[in-house]
């Protein structure tokens, strides 16, 4: 920001703004990793479980629904995916939601002293007219 001071607010303010978006991007990159990865977890879940349901009625085609053990596995499947798909998407969903609270408190907070750094640079920095004014009336 210091090699735009001299350019003046305008200028201090684009560079803030440019610098803002690329750290958002760069502070946002894995968020979506883990958004892509806890969205597909309950997806991947529920094909073990269409699977699982597939293989449960090829046993019921060629057993019939007499010997139940053999229906337990295609069963045992379709639950175990289910609850797997599940076990892995609770967890990321709920890491998401709070990195995803820290990035946009992280991002707020240097928003904040960015905004303070400004103030500071310019503080002394008046228009001429205000600083005619000021004159004319000493």
């Amino acid at each position: 920001m210091r090699k735009y001071r001299d350019q003046g607010p305008v200028a201090v303010r684009n560079a803030m703004e440019e610098t803002r978006h690329r750290i958002s991007v760069n502070l946002s990159k894995s968020l979506r990793t883990i958004s892509t990865c806890a969205a597909i977890a309950p997806m991947l879940g529920l094909l073990g479980t269409v699977s699982g349901m597939v293989h449960t009625f090829e046993t019921i085609q060629l057993f019939g629904f007499g010997n139940p053990v053999l229906l337990a596995d295609g069963i045992s499947e379709a639950l175990l995916t289910t609850q797997a798909g599940l076990l892995v998407a609770f967890p990321l969903m709920l890491a998401y939601n709070y990195l995803a609270g820290r990035v946009e408190d992280v991002e707020k907070q240097a928003w904040s002293e960015a905004l303070k750094y400004e103030s500071y640079v310019f503080k002394e920095v008046t228009p001429v007219a205000d600083r005619v004014a000021v004159a004319e009336e000493k």
